[in-house]
């Protein structure tokens, strides 16, 4: 992520049969209400409390 200058963003990996993980591509954006809202993982609370952790240093 430094390399590409991002600090946020979610990534997309498959993993083959023998543990041998493959990149995909990355979403600057990030992207996790498919899997936070019906898993209820509250990752956007999670993300939220982090960004403001950050803002006040």
């Amino acid at each position: 992520m430094d390399k590409i200058g991002l600090n946020c963003g979610s990534l997309d990996f498959i993993v083959d049969i023998n543990d041998k993980f493959y990149f995909l591509e990355v979403n600057p954006t990030g992207q996790f209400g498919m899997v936070d809202f019906p898993c209820n993982y509250n990752l956007h609370k999670i993300v939220a409390e982090q960004l403001i952790k950050m803002d006040s240093k």
